[in-house]
């Protein structure tokens, strides 16, 4: 779902929902679902140039996490298990700590700002800057990665000397904190 607001003859908002739901076989959800919201301006008002600018919060949830989600394809026969009185074979064969989510199935929040100024230097070049960053959240992970923060700049510029050539360049830098 998503709207386009015209403020004037050179700038306008939008706003888009979008809802992602995946069913999954054999893993430790078997339903996850992502909620997004992401507004936007463009003004397309300055000198030979196109301002774009967004904010997007996503937050994805499921179904019980199970993270013995695949006992049905182990075999103990595979290992014997300890036959000793007093031992702890629920401890014998772990295949994984309770406490950490897999990063495509786990809780997630995420807000993203998005900025992009294009312009036009002369009729046949054009340059371009661009700006992101974003905050990860895993509420639900005790262990591993829980929080993370990442940004990024982009720099690239455009020449066309002719309609049948066209020469790119573009310098990028990204850093990610965990």
């Amino acid at each position: 779902l998503s709207a386009d607001y015209s403020l004037n003859k050179v700038s306008s908002l939008n706003a888009a929902y979008e809802r992602e739901i995946f069913h999954r076989e054999h893993r430790e959800r078997d339903k996850t679902w992502e909620d997004k919201v992401k507004v936007g301006y463009v003004n397309r008002g300055l000198p030979d140039s196109t301002l774009r600018v967004s904010y997007e919060y996503g937050d994805r949830r499921g179904a019980e996490y199970e993270t013995a989600a695949y006992e049905e394809f182990v075999s103990a026969a595979l290992v014997p298990m300890p036959t000793t009185a007093g031992a702890n074979v629920a401890s014998w064969a772990v295949h994984m700590n309770n406490g950490i989510r897999k990063f495509d199935l786990a809780d997630r929040q995420r807000q993203t700002l998005d900025a992009r100024l294009n312009a036009m230097l002369r009729s046949d070049l054009d340059a371009g800057a661009a700006l992101q960053l974003r905050q990860t959240e895993y509420p639900d992970s005790d262990y591993g990665r829980a929080k993370q923060s990442q940004g990024s700049v982009n720099l690239d510029l455009n020449y066309q000397p002719s309609a049948e050539r066209t020469i790119s360049a573009a310098i990028s830098r990204a850093r990610l904190r965990v």
